[in-house]
């Protein structure tokens, strides 16, 4: 296969999470077909640290060789971590990181990936064979997140973590977090109305999923990246992808990977199609509606064809009762309202103080619900 430029992008500051992705991220990016296959190609791996933990990254990264195999560069973000906007932060250093690349945009595959992030094995051999063949520029990823008590689960040695994506789709939903557990219809439990994608179990097999907020795994732009207006999963792709080489991935056995969740969702309402369509017509993007048309299959376990067919059709209906009931006049990715609502300066108001008061009381119904929700857990799989 020809060398292909490609730029990994990694914002990594504070010393736990930097333990946190050497100690599992990079294990299981050290697993054969990820790590070892970007190698092989014209790569740049990004990091992006504030300056006075610079050398603590170099000292992790001279203990790891396969290092050795790539253009390693450090770019510092301490002036933005001055700044007050702190859910904008993410999103600008991913800009500096692509500022940063000097080759010509246009023909760099970039990476932009997170430091607390668990990928199967051989997840981006297959995923490149893929997107060089069909001619992809774009692609983008259902996830899901999973409970920090997930790690416990990892056989991991001192090089790597290999998981099959069959083995990796089987422990995460065992760990599933409150907030992918409740963006799922068919459990009869509380909904998660700030769900960004929509699942539906089906017992022995997994799930499958439409999602409307999808994260990019990779992005050769179609003009250079100079700006970021928006936040990355809102503006990157409607902005610099072109919309027929976006690909969005439909089976998690081609490419998996999952986060880690240390947040719990405060929903305790079961599902309202209507509700939800409300909630989502408030940020999504024509572009996030024409995401959520394409089917993912999270499955550890093959399935016949007349069941999935039968469990398919049940999710496409609600699917198409929720879209039924979205306004067509979508958002635009300029200047998207939770972009510029969250660079306003929140006033602490009488509910907001409210809020503050009721806490205790948030402890307590989260308590009960974990114990609900445990029961579901156990039965699964």
């Amino acid at each position: 296969m020809k060398k292909i430029p490609i730029n990994l992008i990694l914002p990594l500051w504070n010393k736990s999470y930097i333990d946190f992705f050497f100690s599992y991220s990079f294990l299981s990016l050290s697993s054969k077909g990820n790590l070892d296959f970007l190698s092989k190609n014209k790569s740049i791996f990004t990091f992006c640290v504030k300056k006075n933990e610079e050398k603590y990254v170099k000292n992790k990264i001279i203990k790891k060789k396969i290092f050795d195999k790539f253009n390693l560069k450090f770019i510092y973000i301490d002036s933005l971590l001055n700044l007050n906007n702190r859910k904008q932060l993410l999103h600008k250093i991913y800009l500096k990181g692509f500022r940063s690349e000097k080759r010509d945009h246009r023909k760099v595959y970039f990476l932009p990936i997170t430091a607390d992030e668990i990928y199967s094995s051989g997840s981006f051999h297959r995923l490149f064979l893929r997107v060089l063949k069909k001619k992809y520029d774009c692609v983008l990823e259902n996830k899901i997140l999973v409970n920090s008590s997930f790690l416990s689960r990892l056989h991991k040695n001192k090089k790597k973590i290999s998981l099959s994506a069959s083995s990796l789709i089987r422990l995460s939903i065992k760990d599933i977090s409150n907030f992918s557990l409740n963006s799922i219809l068919n459990t009869n439990l509380f909904f998660n109305y700030n769900a960004t994608s929509i699942f539906y179990f089906i017992k022995n097999h997994g799930l499958i999923c439409r999602g409307f907020l999808l994260h990019p795994v990779i992005i050769k732009p179609k003009k250079k990246i100079d700006k970021l207006n928006g936040f990355l999963d809102h503006y990157i792709v409607e902005e610099y992808a072109t919309s027929k080489k976006i690909f969005i991935i439909d089976d998690a056995n081609l490419f998996f990977k999952i986060g880690i969740d240390q947040n719990i969702t405060d929903n305790f309402f079961p599902y309202d199609a209507n509700k939800y369509a409300k909630s989502l017509n408030r940020w999504i993007t024509k572009r996030h509606f024409y995401n959520s048309k394409t089917l993912t299959k999270i499955f550890y376990k093959k399935i016949k064809k007349q069941k999935y067919y039968f469990e398919n059709k049940i999710f496409s209906n609600l699917y198409f009762d929720l879209s039924s009931k979205l306004n067509t006049n979508f958002i635009s990715h300029k200047k998207h309202p939770r972009w510029i609502s969250s660079n306003v300066k929140k006033n602490y108001s009488m509910i907001f103080l409210c809020k503050k008061l009721l806490s205790p009381l948030k402890i307590i119904i989260n308590t009960y619900k974990s114990i609900i929700l445990f029961g579901f857990r156990k039965s699964r799989i």
